[in-house]
């Protein structure tokens, strides 16, 4: 098993595919050179053998054709026996029918029969390829016809057979020198790229990944280098390859993204601050608006009592009867104050968003109708839109938007309320009306607390209202022409969609 994974270790890496591709490829380049080589060398040697052989043979029958046109039998033996040379391992004469050896300088082959010896010229080779033998008709020529007539056609066949251990021992050393070259070879080529491979490819690609471990460890002031010496301007990498170019590339890129994260954590410290300061003055400001909120009462209480002693037509009767207004209204404001320092606090139902709009309008209806403000309510559908929500928060968010469409149409308009199906599983509750609009550069900064363009109201609701909606996983959007109106879209999930995906 643990052999088994660390071969597929080294054919998974980059040096062992590298090496294995440039060994297996070079094994095949020098294997096919040095094949074709030994191809070369062994067909010269049996060329060389076969030519020699067929020359001896040649010389033989010239030499026999000569002694046997004597007709000296005894002479024929002697020029058999006396032509044998150390290359020359028998010789003997077959009658072309019958197979019989007529003469042979192995006296032990006379009267021994040959099957079906070649009746035309022949190399016999051995196992190895190697020639063995030659076989060559001896044709009856004129000058032969005087003894053996006319009617045969071949006299006898001539064998010369070869010592070819020479052949032999010369293709062995030819395989040798083949194979110690093939090795050779491989060695003086291999061995240099596998150590070019390791010296510029691998050791600098080991160098840039323990950079990049160092990095993923969360060491950002990391250097990559390619494991080379730096220059000599105290550089990261020498020479204008592709890795250095790259632990160039990576020193760049983790240079900015250093820079990046110092800005990040210099902004995010601020952020920070900032986000811890703003809690204080809410604390602050919810601590106040609570001290506030009592002796407002109190004072209201008295100047109520103060009020009832006032007969009805006295002039400081309408001058009470303006502070207790004003004191409302900072009573109103203080709530406001406290509701968006306090996250609300949610205690979400089944509700039908058509029945909270209702109660939302008829809060809203006598101030509409006083200021000549038509509210229009469209058909909705048949199916109700159901959400999971806390009614009586949703109920001032639809409040406070109608509040502020209120605001923009001081002599009168429209006020337009739709329900409508939002994209995909939501539901839409889109509030139109028909007042001055806001200005583009006014129109980010709506939903901020304290910003209002009117001179009446705290520029707490539409703030309070887009909390309450966040709070419960919707959002609340605005689009506005000055001059022609605005549009508020309060867009929540459908509890329908959220029935599907708890199931």
């Amino acid at each position: 098993m643990g052999a088994g994974r660390e071969k597929r270790a080294i054919r998974s890496s980059l040096k062992g595919r590298f090496l294995l591709a440039a060994g297996g490829l070079l094994l095949a380049v020098l294997g096919f050179l040095n094949y074709q080589g030994y191809a070369y060398g062994r067909h010269r040697i049996i060329e060389g053998y076969s030519r020699s052989l067929s020359n001896i043979t040649e010389v033989v029958k010239s030499g026999l054709t000569t002694v046997m046109t004597s007709g000296n039998e005894s002479l024929f033996r002697n020029f058999i026996t006396a032509g044998m040379t150390e290359n020359l391992k028998v010789m003997r004469l077959i009658n072309p029918d019958s197979g019989k050896i007529i003469s042979s300088t192995m006296a032990s082959e006379d009267n021994y029969v040959m099957k079906n010896p070649p009746l035309e010229r022949k190399i016999v080779m051995d196992g190895r390829g190697i020639p063995l033998s030659m076989f060559v008709p001896i044709y009856n020529n004129k000058p032969c016809q005087g003894c053996h007539g006319a009617e045969k056609e071949i006299l006898a066949v001539l064998n010369v057979e070869l010592v070819n251990q020479e052949a032999a021992d010369r293709l062995r050393a030819l395989k040798n020198r083949a194979m110690i070259s093939f090795g050779a070879g491989f060695l003086l080529i291999f061995m240099p790229l596998s150590l070019f491979y390791i010296r510029f490819v691998d050791k600098p690609l080991k160098s840039i990944q323990k950079s990049a471990k160092a990095a993923a460890g969360g060491d950002f002031t990391v250097k990559f280098r390619d494991g080379r010496p730096e220059g000599a301007r105290g550089m990261d990498y020498r020479g204008p390859d592709e890795l250095g170019r790259l632990c160039a590339d990576l020193n760049h890129v983790f240079g900015n993204f250093r820079r990046m994260k110092a800005e990040f954590e210099s902004r995010s410290a601020e952020t920070v601050a900032k986000m811890e300061k703003m809690a204080t003055l809410g604390e602050l400001a919810a601590a106040v608006a609570h001290e506030i909120k009592n002796p407002l009462a109190g004072i209201s209480g008295a100047i109520q009592v103060f009020a009832e002693d006032i007969p009805g037509n006295d002039p400081r009767k309408e001058i009470i009867n303006d502070v207790l207004g004003e004191i409302d209204r900072l009573d109103q404001s203080v709530r406001n104050l406290l509701a968006y320092a306090r996250p609300p606090i949610l205690r979400p139902v089944n509700m039908d968003l058509l029945s909270v709009v209702e109660r939302a309008r008829r809060l809203t209806e006598k101030q509409a109708d006083s200021q000549g403000v038509q509210i229009v309510m469209p058909s909705m559908a048949a199916a109700p839109a159901v959400i999971e929500a806390d009614p009586e928060q949703m109920q001032q968010v639809f409040f406070n938007i109608f509040q502020n469409c209120l605001r923009s149409m001081p002599s009168g308009g429209v006020l337009s309320v739709e329900i409508l199906p939002g994209a995909g599983e939501e539901v839409e509750v889109r509030i139109s009306d028909t007042g001055m609009g806001i200005p583009a550069d006014s129109l980010e900064h709506i939903f901020k607390p304290f910003f209002t363009t009117k001179h009446s109201g705290s520029g707490l609701g539409l703030a309070i209202s887009k909390n309450i909606v966040e709070e419960h996983g919707g959002r609340i959007e605005v689009e506005s022409r000055p001059g022609l109106g605005s549009t508020f879209h309060v867009i929540m999930q459908s509890r329908m969609a959220a029935s599907r995906k708890d199931g």
